[in-house]
C-alpha cells in the first residue's frame, strides 16, 4: 500500500505541498499562526535529497503522501521535519518515517534522536512520546538543540509551548 524511498528532484514541490497541507490541522486546534508559517524551501529541501537526508512515503502510483526531512548533528540524527497528508493519517505512516530516520541513525552510528515539537499538540509531543521519545528539560539541551530553539523563537515558531526530544538509538 505505502512504501519509502529517498526523495527525488521532481517530489520537492510536492513535499512542499504535503508540509502545507499537514499545517492545516493546527487550524482546528485553534493555532492558525502554526498553519501560516514558512515551508521548508526548494533549495534545503534539494540539498537534504541529495545528500539522502530526505525520505518519503509513496502510494501505489509513487506519489509522495508524507516526508522525514533530518540531519546529523553530533552525536545525533535530529529530526528536523516530518509530515503526512491528513487523509492518508492514522495509518502509521508517521511512524514508519521515525523508524526509518532512526535505522539511518543507527547505521551512521549515531547514539540518539533529537527533534523539536509542540508539547500538547496530539499529533507532536504525544505522538513522538508513543514512538520512545522522552522531553527533555531546558538544562539537559545540547548545544545544537539550545540553537534550534532559539532560532524557532526568532522565527516565530513558539506559538504555543515547545519542547525538545530524545530518543535513543
Amino acid at each position: 500500500m505505502y512504501a519509502l524511498r529517498y526523495a527525488r528532484p521532481d517530489d520537492l514541490t510536492t513535499i512542499q505541498t504535503i508540509e502545507q497541507r499537514a499545517a492545516t490541522r493546527f487550524i482546528a486546534l485553534g493555532m492558525p499562526a502554526a498553519a501560516e508559517l514558512p515551508v521548508q524551501p526548494l533549495d534545503d529541501l534539494r540539498v537534504a535529497g541529495e545528500a539522502r537526508r530526505l525520505l518519503v512515503a509513496v502510494d501505489r502510483t509513487d506519489a509522495p503522501v508524507g516526508f522525514a526531512l533530518f540531519e546529523a548533528v553530533d552525536d545525533a540524527v535530529h529530526l528536523q521535519e516530518l509530515d503526512v497528508l491528513p487523509e492518508h493519517g492514522g495509518r502509521g505512516l508517521g511512524r514508519q518515517l521515525v523508524e526509518a530516520v532512526a535505522a539511518w541513525g543507527v547505521a551512521e552510528k549515531l547514539g540518539t534522536m533529537t527533534l523539536t515539537t509542540f508539547r500538547d499538540v496530539p499529533f507532536n509531543a504525544p505522538f513522538y512520546a508513543r514512538a520512545g521519545f522522552g522531553i527533555l528539560d531546558e538544562h539537559e539541551l545540547t548545544p545544537r538543540l539550545a540553537r534550534i530553539r532559539e532560532e524557532e523563537r526568532s522565527h516565530g515558531v513558539d506559538l504555543a509551548p515547545r519542547v525538545a526530544m530524545c530518543r535513543r538509538l
